[in-house]
């Protein structure tokens, strides 16, 4: 309710003038409004997100700071991007984000970018950051809305899970190359001399009888038990893979495997036009070995093609058959896989 005194000769007397207006509206919207931010400032706070507008004619930046939104103040303090936000980030990430802006307002879309920023203790941060236009009514010029999210502790979790990954894979190339070592130099050198011992005493028979003829089928099982544990011992452990590199060890791989079941395997090797890491070169070959086994397994093919490829800044293992596959659109419910 509003009220004023009105009337100005004294045989009118004072008038009471008021108004009363309902701001029930009103009331419930300015409430919403304080939820709305009290949930705001949560989000931002528990997800290390700050939001951000830029304005590109005065090349000011305004971000909602959390502390002032908690006290009613002004929340969107405004500075300059390129001396006061950019001057944190690091100097190879820098022109990525000035290109970023004129992106957005160039192709009229959002547009996602990572980049790293030096912390106050010196720490590198990565952050994501994702932006769109930001149409207000009188402005010739958009502006830019945008986000930026904290991943510094994802990116330390991911770093950390790829170290543990590296350690497992080592350890268990470790524990096959002690079993290889063993299959090598103890079993391998005792079917040796089993196999001796076999020879001997079928060169003591004079006469070709029964016991000659059983003591041949034990000599070729001895010879069979020997290819299996040498193929077994290389596929543990190959030795090429480390002395010789990835190439040598998929050939070695391709041959042994070339004409088992009757399958033909081929291996086709661009030119390296770059070096790969030691435990890169062991992913792809243990990745090349387990794709021929399954292809022996399951596919019935006939023909398997694995391919190496290079680039400037990627290797690519492609590995192919003319086995029976499965069709993609089946439901997996219903195929069982």
């Amino acid at each position: 309710m509003t009220l004023s005194l009105a009337g100005t000769k004294a045989d009118d007397g004072p008038y009471l003038l008021g108004m009363i207006e309902d701001v029930t509206a009103t009331n419930l919207a300015r409430e919403q409004l304080e939820r709305v931010t009290r949930m705001l400032t949560l989000a931002l706070e528990s997800s290390r997100t700050t939001a951000w507008e830029y304005d590109p004619l005065t090349g000011t930046i305004s971000w909602l700071d959390r502390n002032k939104l908690r006290t009613g103040q002004d929340p969107m303090p405004a500075t300059d991007l390129f001396s006061n936000v950019l001057s944190h980030v690091v100097a190879d990430d820098r022109d990525r984000l000035r290109g970023y802006a004129e992106t957005i307002l160039a192709d009229r879309r959002g547009v996602f970018a990572e980049f790293r920023m030096i912390a106050r203790d010196g720490t590198i941060d990565g952050c994501w950051e994702k932006g769109e236009l930001l149409r207000k009514t009188g402005e010739s010029v958009p502006r830019i809305l945008g986000v930026t999210v904290d991943v510094s502790e994802v990116k330390r979790a991911q770093f950390r899970l790829e170290q543990l990954a590296k350690r497992l894979m080592e350890a268990q190339e470790e524990e096959r190359k002690r079993i290889s070592r063993e299959l090598h130099d103890d079993i391998d050198n005792e079917w040796r001399c089993w196999r001796l011992n076999w020879i001997w005493c079928g060169q003591q028979l004079d006469t070709e009888d029964e016991l000659r003829e059983r003591i041949e089928q034990l000599q070729a099982s001895t010879n069979d038990l020997g290819t299996d544990l040498h193929l077994l011992s290389h596929a543990l452990h190959s030795s090429k893979l480390k002395h010789l590199g990835l190439e040598a060890a998929l050939r070695e791989l391709c041959n042994r495997m070339n004409g088992k079941e009757g399958v033909l395997v081929q291996l086709n090797c661009e030119k390296a036009t770059n070096l790969v890491a030691e435990d890169e070169a062991l992913a792809l070959y243990r990745v090349a070995q387990e794709a021929l086994n399954n292809v022996f397994r399951h596919s019935a093919a006939t023909k398997v093609t694995i391919a190496l490829q290079y680039s400037e800044t990627r290797v690519t293992l492609v590995i192919s058959d003319n086995g029976l596959g499965f069709d993609l659109r089946t439901n997996p419910d219903e195929s069982g896989w």
